[in-house]
Parts: structure tokens; C-alpha cells; sequence
């Protein structure tokens, strides 16, 4: 062993003193808090892999739904050419008014014919804008067309599945940000999704308003539904709670086929830091087997059934399809 130099022994003596040198402390970062499966969670406490936290303890997603028994959607036609679109809706029923609010809060009277690139001409028949034929809908569109040819007419389709009207239920779930409320759906004619009409309702605070975008799952080729939104609005829609329908239009073109699909109202939080999020309201048909909410976690499916957290009907989420219906001879 080599000796050390004299002064550095006695710098060393110097600095430590008569005891013994001091050793530096670290501090072992602590574990993450998790909770098991029935034991009890919040937000400083979150559930450990694909265990979701309801109504404060540890919960597994649970087994998908039974599926009802099949029956048809609801679908009603609203032909534009015959009047006002608002007219025709109040008329059956089902009156959708516009919702979508400004930053200062304010509603902004955006007219839903507006939305639609269609309008009706001098003897009402249906006229596509910014044609150069100016031909009606209606009308053969080649000469070579004999007259025995199927006529069709573009009409707005209503795709509702929920009974709001009648009644709807007492359990709401408040989504966190980038979580959505997602409904099936499904349509009899392809078509392209123009609107979307939503039921909230104030729960946490009497005045609510969140910023919302619209999203739609297409299934691919095999009818698999992804698990991702084959359609996302980038843009917001400021929305309030309050029970009544809003009827927002679609920022991107949304092209469907016939059949089933899924429409969700994803959150991207309150409108203000003053203001709550409002939530989805749903009817009480007991129907739970089309009703989903969308929790995207890194490792674990999204889809989770909205029973699972006490919800017993089927979402408020309506959808209109701008299509064409066989005109009948």
C-alpha cells in the first residue's frame, strides 16, 4: 500500500474534524401508492392495472353486457325541401335546437339549414348549391335514364335509440378529461353525418359548460369496432347542462355506410376554470347493452360498459345523417 502524502492527511483531519467525516445522505424516492382490487382508492390513491376506481374502491371492469334483444332503431326522415328543418323536427317530435356557445358564453344562433349544402328551389323541389345543371335532386340525372328507373330524394335521417322523452335516469358519471360517452347507433342508408344532438344535464354546479368534441367509430371491413376514433372534430363545442337537446354541426365530413356505428361526446374539460363540466343524461329504458364509456389507458381496452358504473339506460347521443330515401312511385 502506497503512503499518502502528509498534507492531505492533515487536510483531511482539517475538514472532518476529531469525528468521523460525514457521509452524504440520498433519499430512496417511495413507491407509488396503488390500490387492489376492493380496497379503497381516489385520486392520490389510483387502482392498480385495469382496476377502475368506483365509488371509492378498487373495481374490475366486469364482463360485457348481454345484448338485448335485436330491434330496429328509431328512424325518422325529414325531408328538406318542404319547409323549414326546425319546423319539420318540432313537428315530429323531436325539436333540436342549436346549443353551441361563444367564449363570452352567450348561445350563438347558428341555423341548422345553414350546415347543409343543400336548398330548395322556386317550385320547391330539391336543388344541390354551387351546380352548374341546377337540376333538381329529384330529377333523372341522365337523359339515358328511362322513366322506370328507382327516383331518390336527400332527406335528413334522425338516428336516435334512447327514449329521453319518456323519462330519463337518476345516475349520471362525470367523465375526466380526454374520457368520452360513446352510444350505438346505426343507420339504414349510407350518408354523411351532418349533426349530432346531445343531452346534458347540470350536476355539480347549477350553471355548467364544458368543451367537447365529437368522435365516431366506422368498423372495418370484418365489423370489428377499433378502439381508436376513425373520426375526432378537432375543433370545440362549448355545451351546457340544463336537459334539453343541443344540436351542434359536425366540423368534418363523416362519410357512413349503412349499419352499425358508435358516437361518443369526448371532454376536453370545464369552459372555464370557474365554470363545471356538465354530464350526460340517459332514459330509464333499462336497456344497457349500447351505452359505453371510452377510457383510453395505455395496456387496457377502452371500452367500458356504462353499467359498470351504476348507469342504467341508454345514452342521450343522437345522430343526423344527411341520405337518400326511394322515392315511391
Amino acid at each position: 500500500m502506497m503512503n499518502r502524502p502528509r498534507h492531505l492527511l492533515m487536510s483531511a483531519l482539517l475538514l472532518c474534524g476529531a469525528g468521523a467525516c460525514a457521509q452524504e445522505v440520498t433519499e430512496e424516492p417511495e413507491p407509488a401508492v396503488s390500490a387492489a382490487l376492493g380496497e379503497p382508492c381516489a385520486a392520490e390513491v389510483a387502482c392498480t392495472g385495469s382496476l377502475l376506481c368506483v365509488d371509492g374502491l378498487c373495481t374490475e371492469r366486469g364482463d360485457l353486457p348481454e345484448a338485448a334483444p335485436d330491434e330496429p332503431d328509431v328512424w325518422s326522415y325529414f325531408d328538406v325541401a318542404s319547409g323549414g328543418l326546425g319546423d319539420s323536427l318540432e313537428a315530429s317530435g323531436d325539436v333540436l335546437t342549436d346549443a353551441e356557445t361563444g367564449p363570452g358564453g352567450d348561445a350563438q344562433d347558428v341555423s341548422v339549414k345553414d350546415g347543409l349544402e343543400l336548398d330548395s328551389g322556386p317550385d320547391g323541389d330539391l336543388e344541390t348549391q354551387g351546380g352548374d345543371s341546377g337540376e333538381s335532386a329529384t330529377d333523372i340525372a341522365d337523359d339515358g335514364e328511362s322513366e322506370e328507373d328507382v327516383e331518390t330524394e336527400t332527406l335528413l335521417i334522425l338516428l336516435k335509440d334512447d327514449s329521453i322523452e319518456a323519462g330519463a335516469g337518476d345516475t349520471y358519471f362525470l367523465l375526466n378529461d380526454g374520457e368520452a360517452w360513446v352510444a350505438d347507433l346505426s343507420t339504414p342508408v349510407d350518408g354523411q353525418l351532418k349533426f349530432a344532438e346531445v343531452f346534458l344535464a347540470d350536476v355539480s354546479a347549477p350553471k355548467s359548460c364544458g368543451r367537447f368534441r365529437i368522435a365516431v367509430w366506422a368498423p372495418d371491413e370484418n365489423g370489428v369496432m377499433p378502439d381508436m376514433p376513425t373520426h375526432v372534430e378537432t375543433e370545440q363545442h362549448l355545451l351546457i347542462g340544463g336537459g334539453e337537446g343541443q344540436t351542434v354541426p359536425l366540423t368534418i365530413a363523416v362519410e357512413l355506410i349503412a349499419g352499425s356505428f358508435r358516437i361518443g361526446v369526448i371532454l376536453d374539460g370545464p369552459c372555464t376554470e370557474e365554470t363545471y363540466s356538465p354530464a350526460l343524461m340517459s332514459d330509464a329504458s333499462g336497456v344497457v347493452d349500447a351505452s359505453w364509456l371510452w377510457i383510453p389507458v395505455d395496456g387496457t381496452p377502452p371500452w367500458v360498459p356504462a353499467s359498470v358504473f351504476g348507469v342504467d339506460g341508454r345514452w342521450g347521443i343522437r345522430a343526423i345523417l344527411e341520405g337518400e330515401k326511394v322515392v315511391e312511385p
